[in-house]
């Protein structure tokens, strides 16, 4: 997927590597790396997979600003309109951080466009999820959107 952010701690696991010790290692609980990752059975994970690491409850996004002009410039020439609705975005871009699906319910609960910031609640059956979304160059109602974090709440 052509995704303008991706989570910033990624870690690839290693044959020696279990959840429980990279967790330890990243001084998280195993619950913690596992809701992060969606992961319902920790003895399921293989060599090479790429896994987020949560910081502080959370996961964080770096935004690619090339990425982000190539989709600014195709939302302006009339494709992919729904990057301009911060909850189409979340719904698109933010499944599998903390167990999320597109089939999950996805509400806006605030969203500024002078500060080019919004945020969406997503209710799942792990629990509810915020996702804090921005426009990271044009900004206001022809800027698209882009995840910044995702919490479980």
């Amino acid at each position: 997927k052509d995704e303008p952010s991706h989570p910033s701690d990624i870690y690839a696991i290693q044959s020696k590597d279990t959840l429980f010790s990279i967790a330890q290692d990243n001084g998280l609980t195993l619950q913690e790396l596992s809701e992060a990752n969606g992961i319902s059975d920790s003895n399921k994970i293989q060599s090479g997979h790429l896994i987020v690491i949560p910081k502080d409850g959370q996961v964080e996004y770096l935004v690619d600003p090339e990425q982000v002009d190539i989709l600014q410039k195709q939302v302006d020439n009339g494709k992919l309109p729904w990057r301009l609705d911060p909850v189409q975005t979340a719904q698109a871009d933010g499944p599998v951080i903390y167990g999320l699906s597109v089939s999950d319910k996805y509400t806006l609960q605030n969203k500024d466009t002078n500060g080019a910031t919004a945020t969406v609640k997503a209710e799942s059956e792990n629990g509810n999820i915020i996702i804090t979304l921005v426009q990271s160059n044009i900004k206001g109602d022809k800027g698209i959107w882009v995840i910044k974090t995702v919490k479980k709440i």
